[in-house]
């Protein structure tokens, strides 16, 4: 299984009842956050663009960490759109 840190947001503005997970930086609007360590579906791995920015890549494609990352019930989830919406759901864990 393929790791990589992360952070959880707590009290992010328009968001304060839920955990808003982030993969490069704390959000900036964030009351409070924890750096956790956040565990890729097997097939997905991590890989690093020319820019230094955290991609990750899997069957669907290659992504920028915060553009696939998104939160659900307050846990951190990859979901991206190739024709309809695809969400799966990842373990995490605070370091």
């Amino acid at each position: 299984m393929n790791k990589f840190k992360g952070f959880a947001n707590y009290g992010v503005l328009a968001h304060e009842k839920e955990t808003v997970f982030t993969a490069s930086n704390a959000a900036g609007l964030a009351v409070t956050s924890d750096e956790v360590e956040i565990t890729l579906p097997d097939g997905w791995e991590t890989a690093e663009n020319c820019a230094g920015e955290l991609l990750i890549c899997g069957p669907a494609g290659d992504f920028l960490a915060n553009q696939i990352l998104a939160s659900q019930n307050d846990k951190p989830m990859l979901h991206w759109y190739d024709g309809q919406w695809n969400t799966i759901p990842m373990e995490w864990s605070k370091i």
